[in-house]
């Protein structure tokens, strides 16, 4: 019967595996449109770590200590991607240009900082992590186009800061037309690109610490002009060439940011991403530069820069498609709460905008590196200054005001989405949606005709036009022989509904919420911690509780075969039910659970059943395991986690929420490709749906891409007004719900 059920469940989702092995030391590249390493589909989330290679000089500004511990802690954190900066262009002292520089004058380097490079490589190679270098900028902060320029022509290059950015960009678009500026970029590639690492005498071509070659930081053409335009393509070609004549090895790539670094014109983005030897396709993304969001309004605008980011990935994602190339975000920031720099300032807001950006690997995006790593650093000035730690803010931004340190709670984001990332979970898999008791009863309506009802209503049927795809039952009272459950449903109409159910292609599982044997209380009598121990063999309710079993064991047998998910002794971490954590001791529990399993299949013979283990959440796997039946009583790992509302308000109460699922899902996943299990979001919701956007802002983006095989939220009591998880036919936000139905993802019958 198990097969059955796993037949059941493929029919209704085309459930699909993927994973992702251990790669060690192997040159990605592009196939059939995404990325491929040692043989297997490779999708990565990655950081900006401009400043990597200065850290690993050894002079001025080198650090290696501070090298080793930040690389350290973004390999625990599951970051391999780090896009970094070759180096500056021209004189230190520029001001809001980094410093030291490595090319100080055309073709002349500090020796000091290539070696810095070299030994940065080195140190990539021992963790298994990879760089993407970029070789130019069209902005200030590195020198790049200005610098050029000014080598070329003698022009003193603008400072954004000081002259303005309108006035810079003019300046800029003269590099698009300059050839001896653009030689002199050739030359300074041509030297970085064919380079033999000084430390391993390895050709760079030969390291596969190198991820791709980029052609610059963001380069624009700055203008709507033809000739400029032309230009613009025409360097990068070039470049291009160079750099694949040398090295055949690696993948090459623009920097661009897609629409809003090419003039918002579909076009020139085009013309950029047919370039002869790119091979994946980049785009940044800025909320606050580009206007999408107010410095004092972060957290009410997050809604409006996630809905636009949405439409950005779309539009390049079906460029991408045509075009065959892999896409990867590879750089995206949002400012700390408030708009300050503070280490001390919170990142709720970036939190949520990271959250969603993350969730979109493996469906419109191949990779995705966030701007940037600011770790460890502990910045004495706003604005940097020489001899200033580095952050992941460069010196013309306010230090700290989008970089991520080692502090910050987006740490958790970066860690739950890279543990998703690493077990391949893939965002297209399909994920069905359950409700509890959604055919007997809904918010406003009961069925009353336990024999004659047709079972055609359905709260989420009247606003979605389908029925869940799982409905969930709860046993409570069949124990004690009772004619209906705890919330009033008679066990026939149950067992009606659950055979229509299935009979529809469904599934139904069941809870069972029984009374506490000991003190004839309700599941909620936590006043004793003996009552698991009463029921075990040789307990004084033994005999009762197996009368209990045999009860339930009648029930389940009369479903004629259908397959069922069971899922008893819920929530045993908490300590709400009476064989909770606190209740019992662990192998009590895991003796309680055996002992109902191995009544119903082994004695009874009753093999429908797939039986589910799910503990509330979130808990650390020590938690989740520490009450573990065995993989032989367990088919499906199951968590319970509810949204619920304090005096934080709406917005932090589905920040939290968010980011709780995703990591609990994380850790389920991890443990099912350990044990080989399903597993699944088994309970969740916010009670009265007083969120407008709950599905498709909390819900949704927690459980895309995690895996799960189903969610399931809880019921719509027609005795309890405020008492409803599921939208119903008139609900004010009920389109909100339709939204999430109708979603690729989401399976309804």
């Amino acid at each position: 019967m198990k097969s059955v059920f796993k037949a059941l469940a493929v029919g209704i989702l085309a459930l699909s595996a993927a994973s992702c092995a251990q790669h060690r030391n192997a040159f990605v590249t592009v196939q059939d449109g995404h990325f491929v390493r040692d043989g297997k589909p490779y999708t990565f989330i990655g950081t900006n770590f401009w400043y990597g290679p200065i850290l690993a000089s050894e002079g001025r500004g080198g650090d290696l200590d501070r090298l080793q511990h930040e690389l350290d802690a973004l390999k625990g954190l599951g970051i391999e991607n780090l896009r970094v900066l070759v180096g500056g262009d021209g004189a230190d002292g520029v001001y809001s240009r980094v410093e030291p520089t490595l090319q100080i004058a055309p073709g002349v380097y500090n020796d000091t900082l290539l070696v810095g490079l070299d030994r940065f490589l080195v140190e990539l190679g021992k963790r298994d992590m990879q760089a993407v270098l970029y070789v130019n900028n069209s902005w200030e902060w590195s020198g790049g186009y200005g610098q050029y320029l000014e080598w070329a022509t003698g022009e003193k290059t603008l400072i954004p800061l000081v002259d303005g950015y309108w006035p810079f960009m003019q300046q800029m678009r003269q590099f698009q037309t300059s050839k001896e500026a653009q030689q002199l970029y050739f030359n300074h590639l041509t030297n970085i690109v064919s380079r033999v690492n000084s430390l391993t005498g390895k050709p760079y071509k030969d390291d596969p610490a190198i991820f791709a070659w980029q052609l610059g930081n963001e380069p624009r053409c700055f203008s709507d002009e033809a000739d400029i335009r032309a230009g613009f393509i025409g360097w990068m070609t070039e470049a291009a060439r160079i750099v694949k004549e040398i090295d055949p090895n690696h993948l090459v790539s623009t920097g661009n940011e897609g629409l809003m670094g090419c003039e918002e014109d579909p076009a020139l983005v085009r013309a950029v991403n047919e370039i002869p030897g790119i091979d994946y396709m980049t785009i940044h993304i800025w909320p606050y530069n580009w206007s999408w969001v107010r410095p004092d309004h972060l957290q009410e605008d997050v809604g409006v820069a996630i809905d636009r980011t949405r439409t950005y990935l779309e539009q390049h994602k079906a460029l991408a498609d045509e075009l065959g190339m892999p896409v990867v975000c590879e750089e995206f920031g949002f400012p700390r709460d408030g708009f300050q720099a503070s280490r001390q300032a919170t990142t709720q807001a970036r939190d949520q905008y990271y959250d969603y950006v993350f969730s979109q690997v493996g469906k419109r995006l191949d990779g995705a590196n966030f701007w940037g790593w600011s770790g460890f650093a502990v910045p004495p000035h706003e604005q940097w200054q020489s001899g200033d730690p580095y952050t992941g803010d460069p010196s013309q931004e306010a230090q700290g005001l989008n970089g991520v340190y080692a502090t910050d709670s987006t740490v958790d984001v970066i860690a739950a989405a890279t543990e998703r990332i690493s077990h391949g979970v893939k965002a297209d898999d399909k994920i069905l949606y359950g409700h509890q008791d959604d055919l007997v009863y809904g918010h406003d309506w009961v069925v009353t005709d336990v024999q004659g009802d047709p079972l055609e209503r359905s709260d989420v049927k009247d606003v979605a036009g389908r029925y869940p795809a799982i409905v969930g039952f709860d046993l409570g009272g069949i124990e004690l022989g009772n004619p209906c459950n705890l919330d009033g449903v008679p066990f026939e109409l149950m067992r009606r509904a659950a055979l229509k159910h299935v009979e529809r292609g469904g599934i139904v599982t069941f809870s069972w919420h029984p009374r506490n044997p000991l003190t004839g209380g309700d599941a909620w009598d936590i006043s004793s911690d003996q009552v698991v121990k009463s029921i075990l063999p040789g307990g004084e309710k033994e005999a009762e509780f197996s009368l209990w079993l045999q009860r339930a064991g009648d029930f389940l047998a009369s479903l004629e075969g259908a397959p069922v998910i069971l899922r008893p002794w819920h929530e045993n971490i908490g300590s709400w039910f009476w064989w909770g954590g606190k209740l019992c001791r662990p192998e009590e529990y895991v003796d309680l659970f055996r002992m109902t399993h191995d009544y119903l299949e082994v004695e009874r013979g009753i093999k429908n059943l797939q039986w589910c283990y799910s503990p509330n959440g979130p808990i650390s796997e020590a938690d989740y395991l520490s009450r573990y039946p065995g993989d032989e009583y367990v088919d499906i790992l199951g968590t319970d986690i509810y949204e619920y509302v304090g005096p934080e308000g709406l917005a932090l109460a589905g920040l939290r929420f968010r980011g709780q699922v995703r990591r609990m899902l994380a850790t389920l996943q991890k443990m099912a490709g350990e044990h080989d299990k399903t597993f699944c979001l088994s309970e969740t919701g916010l009670e009265g749906l007083s969120d407008a956007h709950w599905w498709t802002e909390q819900l949704y983006p927690a459980i895309e891409g995690s895996g799960i095989l189903y969610v399931l939220t809880w019921r719509n009591a027609h005795d309890r007004p405020g008492h409803f998880y599921a939208p119903w036919k008139g609900f004010e936000y009920a389109e909100d719900f339709k939204q999430f139905a109708d979603k690729e993802e989401i399976i309804l019958l």
